[in-house]
C-alpha cells in the first residue's frame, strides 16, 4: 500500500515538472516574430541598396556568346550558386523591343532579332536572390530564416517594383531590363529571364 501511494506521489510530481516546463504560445505569435527579423525591411534594403547599386551584371547576348566559347569559365566567372551543383544563376541585363505583353510576361526582341521572355509575374524561388551573390546562407542562423528573406525579395519585386512600371508599357516600347537566369552545364542557356527591374527608354 505504501508503495502505491510513493508511485503516485511521484507521478503527480513528474506531471507538474513536465507541465511547468511546457511553454505553449499561439503559432501566429511565432510566426509574426521571425526572431525579431523584420523580412520586408532587409528586402527593401537588399534590393535598392545592393542589388540595383551594386551587383555584377552581363549582357544577356554577351553571356550566350561566352557561353558558346567556354562554358565552365564563364559558369565560374559570371555564375552564382550556394555550394557544389551543376546549375548557377547569373544576372543578366539587356535592351530589346515589346512585342507582346501576356499576363505572366513580356516578350522581346532586341536589334539582332534574338527573342527574350521576361518572367513578371511567377517571381518566386531564390533565382534573383542568389543571383545577386549579395547574401549568403551563413549571414543566418537557419534556413527557414534565409528562404524568408528571398519570399519578401520576391514580393516586393512582384507586388510593388514591376506593376507600376510594366503598367506604363505596351507594345513597341524599348526597355531595358535586369533579371535572374538559372543555368546548367548540361544545358542550353534559357531564354526566360526572371525580370527583377525594368525601365522604358
Amino acid at each position: 500500500m505504501k508503495n502505491k501511494k510513493k508511485y503516485i506521489v511521484w507521478a503527480l510530481l513528474s506531471a507538474l515538472v513536465v507541465y511547468f516546463s511546457i511553454s505553449i504560445q499561439p503559432l501566429s505569435t511565432y510566426k509574426t516574430s521571425s526572431y525579431g527579423i523584420d523580412y520586408k525591411k532587409m528586402a527593401d534594403d537588399l534590393y535598392h541598396n545592393k542589388i540595383i547599386k551594386d551587383t555584377q551584371t552581363i549582357a544577356l547576348e554577351d553571356l550566350k556568346s561566352k557561353f558558346r566559347i567556354d562554358k565552365e569559365a564563364t559558369f565560374q566567372k559570371y555564375g552564382n550558386r550556394l555550394g557544389i551543383g551543376q546549375s548557377a544563376f547569373f544576372m543578366v541585363k539587356g535592351s530589346a523591343t515589346i512585342t507582346s505583353i501576356t499576363e505572366s510576361t513580356i516578350e522581346l526582341k532586341d536589334a539582332d532579332g534574338n527573342k527574350v521572355s521576361l518572367a513578371t509575374k511567377f517571381i518566386f524561388g531564390n533565382a534573383i536572390r542568389d543571383a545577386s551573390n549579395k547574401v549568403k546562407l551563413t549571414d543566418f542562423k537557419t534556413n527557414t530564416e534565409f528562404n524568408a528573406l528571398s519570399e519578401a525579395l520576391n514580393d516586393l519585386i512582384r507586388e510593388k517594383i514591376l506593376p507600376p512600371k510594366i503598367a506604363s508599357l505596351q507594345s513597341g516600347d524599348r526597355i531595358t531590363y535586369t533579371g535572374a537566369i538559372k543555368f546548367a552545364r548540361n544545358y542550353d542557356l534559357p531564354e526566360l529571364v526572371i525580370l527583377s527591374n525594368i525601365e522604358k527608354l
